[in-house]
């Protein structure tokens, strides 16, 4: 198996978004929480956003929800599950760190002398991409993340990614255990850089340049869809008609009891097609759900949960609600025909 990720600087991205926003006259509102939605029998015909002075209205011929949580379906009356079928336990919570002042070069050296160390991934040439270090984890003991580390050097010289902390046993949708989640992942973020820094060739004058400002939440809702995309679609690159985006990335399941991961690689050509159906919720109309919690079992939920599938369903989902406010008609009822060659038109791959 080949591993392909895409590293970028965070503020390059985030300037670029900000420029096509304003390219393309979009209304923005910032540092508003969706409170309540309007219905009109069993359409969502609105929302209530609530900021820190005041209370709006915001009528829509269409909503698509790309909360992550699944927040607008949720207040809809939409039916959901919450983490695994047998308890609704959720994947753990994390911060990723970049650290910066890194010796790139002498980090490979030593991959390159030691490749034991590495898991998964690549680190021959160009971008160092991998999981590993878990023999050093053992062997030195007192490691406050998980019992790997995952490690990609990024398009600024010296700068790494770690994405390696662990917080379990917390509710994503409890703000009591997200506070808790920010106290635990703060104390864990010094400590993981203390080890690595201490442990891993390279790292021995770096520094801490970016925490994520809030944990990162990988499971949460499964909004129930018109069709829930199983881990068997996926493992076995399953093929839709009605396929608006396609996922490739393993199920990627981190062990809510454990701590460890487990990788199920996609087999075929290594992808599986993604139902528009799976953005469509039951029993609500004029909706559409797109991101993290799409229609999709615990496992299936491993794979499409990455930020490339979150977008591709969410460039579906905008162009699905596109066609629905042109032509009169609720996302149900969008032809997915018409839909895919849309997106085709823009370059999606479908």
């Amino acid at each position: 198996q080949t591993s392909r990720l895409v590293p970028y600087d965070p503020v390059a991205m985030r300037t670029l978004l900000m420029e096509m926003i304003s390219e393309n006259e979009i209304d923005l509102l910032l540092n508003a929480t969706v409170s309540d939605v309007i219905m009109e029998g069993q359409s969502v015909t609105g929302i209530v956003a609530r900021s820190i002075s005041t209370e709006m209205l915001v009528r829509a011929t269409v909503v698509v929800d790309c909360s992550g949580d699944g927040d607008v379906a949720a207040l809809a009356g939409a039916d959901y599950s919450v983490g695994r079928d047998s308890d609704g336990v959720t994947q753990p919570l994390g911060h990723s760190i970049i650290v910066g002042n890194v010796d790139v070069e002498a980090l490979r050296s030593f991959l390159k002398r030691h490749p034991h160390h590495v898991r998964l991934g690549s680190f021959e040439d160009g971008q160092i991409s991998i999981a590993g270090f878990s023999e050093i984890i053992k062997q030195v003991g007192d490691y406050p993340g998980r019992d790997e580390i995952d490690l990609f050097s990024l398009p600024m010289p010296g700068t790494v990614l770690l994405n390696t902390t662990r917080i379990r046993d917390l509710n994503p949708l409890s703000v009591r255990d997200l506070s808790r989640a920010e106290l635990v992942g703060a104390q864990q973020i010094s400590g993981v850089h203390k080890f690595i820094k201490e442990n891993i060739p390279g790292f021995e004058h770096s520094f801490i340049t970016f925490a994520s400002t809030r944990a990162g939440i990988r499971e949460s809702r499964h909004i129930q869809g018109l069709y829930c995309l199983t881990a068997e679609d996926c493992v076995s690159g399953r093929r839709f008609d009605d396929s608006i985006a396609k996922g490739a990335y393993p199920i990627d399941i981190h062990d809510p009891d454990s701590g460890t991961v487990t990788l199920v690689h996609i087999e075929g050509d290594g992808c599986y097609d993604i139902p528009y159906r799976c953005l469509v919720p039951q029993g609500v109309e004029n909706l559409l759900v797109a991101g993290r919690p799409i229609s999709a079992t615990h496992e299936a939920h491993g794979s499409v949960r990455v930020m490339a599938t979150c977008m591709a369903t969410g460039q579906a989902a905008g162009a699905a609600a596109a066609k629905a406010a042109q032509q009169g008609i609720t996302p149900s009822l969008v032809d997915p025909n018409e839909l895919r060659q849309f997106l085709l038109d823009q370059n999606c791959i479908v």
